[in-house]
């Protein structure tokens, strides 16, 4: 007998990846995404550079369970551009 995951195709993978939603953990929005390179976690630019800017050390990672026991600092955020424009066309497929 197949397992389930076994008897999905490329196609219903790809549908499942795309309805992935990505938020801040903080504001559970994001409209300018960075992603830390220590972890790969999704922040709201403005939100955890305020935050970061209080805690001159840095902060650890908010979201639960993370692995990363480093400090976040400015250094470790990325653009994440391709997230920006995922979200964008999700929105405006989703748009009646």
């Amino acid at each position: 007998m197949q397992s389930p995951i076994s008897n999905l195709d490329d196609s219903e993978i790809a549908i499942t990846e795309s309805q992935t939603t990505y938020n801040d953990p903080f504001t559970k929005k994001t409209e300018d995404p960075v992603r830390n390179s220590l972890c790969g976690h999704i922040y709201e630019k403005e939100v955890i550079m305020n935050i970061i800017q209080k805690k001159k050390k840095g902060i650890k990672c908010p979201v639960a369970g993370c692995g990363n026991r480093n400090l976040i600092k400015a250094k470790h955020w990325i653009p994440d551009d391709e997230l920006k424009l995922r979200m964008t066309l999700t929105y405006h497929s989703t748009m009646v």
